[in-house]
């Protein structure tokens, strides 16, 4: 028995590598933090971070991949979401090119809508008069999908509070998970901000943002659409309070950071003439 012995323990030195744990390798490492990870059918997963002009795709060892502009906010126009659906083969017949749907209100008629378009700023498609998958009202405009996968195709679903549209897309939707997720590809670890909860919105006069976990330490600064920071504001009772007297009419994007500049809270805020 104890002559078997030698032999026992080579077999296991033998085979060790094999039955051992994996290393866990760390790719990069990065000071932005970024919204979440989408696939494209072509150019593979991509990391994604939104900004108040457009948005930027990244490899995952965060080399960078694409810059993306918005169309000019013309006529009032301003962005109110994040762009989802981001995708080579939905929108378009056109496999070299990413298109995009995001959520809009044109401050001067009041009406919510969505716009198709490619990462060059192309509108590809626009609806000014219906929101984008839900009531369209400031307070009711909701985040649900608003592309379904059917038998005959993807559908593009277009609601208010006066009745629907819908219209049929040329592609395809790129994953099965995509009717459910809202969006195309993977979606690895959703670490968007908190949302921040402004009222009211949109507004001419006093406004109050509100969001979890406000601490004195927090501030929320305020953005212009070009990216143009405009004011920077305090937290009172666990909440910021202040006038939008001297803001221009337009859309507003609002970021609360913690003391190490962590974004820990997002908003679009709408000025009223």
């Amino acid at each position: 028995m104890t002559s078997r012995l030698p032999l026992l323990l080579w077999l296991v030195s033998l085979f060790q590598p094999i039955l051992g744990v994996a290393q866990i390798t760390a790719l990069a490492n990065s000071t932005v933090r970024y919204n979440t990870m989408v696939s494209l059918e072509q150019a593979g997963p991509k990391l994604f971070t939104h900004g108040v002009s457009g948005f930027d795709l990244v490899e995952t060892d965060m080399t960078p991949f694409l810059s993306c502009t918005y169309p000019p906010a013309h006529m009032g126009r301003v962005y109110l979401s994040n762009p989802g659906y981001i995708t080579e083969a939905l929108f378009d017949n056109d496999p070299s090119t990413i298109e995009y749907i995001i959520r809009t209100y044109g401050t001067a008629t009041g009406n919510y809508g969505c716009l198709i378009a490619r990462t060059d700023g192309t509108i590809l498609f626009e609806d000014t008069t219906y929101g984008l998958g839900g009531i369209a009202s400031a307070s009711t405009i909701t985040d649900s999908p608003p592309i379904i996968d059917t038998p005959d195709g993807p559908i593009l679903l277009l609601v208010n509070d006066s009745g629907s549209r819908t219209y049929s897309l040329p592609g395809t939707l790129p994953c099965p998970r995509c009717a459910d997720e809202g969006t195309s590809g993977m979606m690895e670890g959703d670490n968007r901000p908190n949302r921040l909860l402004i009222l009211p919105n949109p507004t001419g006069d006093q406004v109050v943002v509100s969001g979890m976990d406000v601490r004195p330490t927090h501030v929320l600064n305020v953005y212009d659409a070009a990216g143009n920071l405009v004011r920077t504001i305090v937290p009172l009772n666990g909440r910021f309070e202040f006038s939008t007297n001297a803001m221009a009419a337009g859309g507003y994007r609002l970021i609360m950071i913690d003391a190490s500049g962590m974004v820990r809270g997002t908003g679009q805020l709408i000025r009223t003439p």
